[in-house]
């Protein structure tokens, strides 16, 4: 048996991601056909709910945000830049 899907890799504002989302559910398109990778690189201000925007689509926005998988790059940054900085503690003594 073989599966396939597609994934759709998207990098842009809260806003953008949840609407594209949105767009994505009324197209059908949240069913386990499609699997989508956001790309944040700053922190959110909805870290775990990205979908809520306080308004009437949250439901809807919730239910698209479960094909969503979200990468924060901010932490591998973190992680990189205090690895690094060790590194040369390292070597100055």
């Amino acid at each position: 048996m073989i599966f396939v899907c597609i994934v759709v890799i998207l990098c842009g504002s809260e806003e953008f991601v949840r609407d594209f989302m949105l767009m994505a559910h009324k197209m059908d398109m949240t069913n386990g056909e499609y699997v989508y990778i956001v790309v944040d690189q700053l922190p959110s201000k909805h870290v775990f709910t990205p979908w809520v925007a306080g308004d009437d689509q949250d439901e809807t926005a919730r239910l698209a945000f479960e094909s969503v998988l979200q990468v924060h790059a901010t932490l591998f940054y973190t992680v990189i830049v205090t690895v690094l900085l060790l590194n040369v503690k390292i070597l100055d003594a």
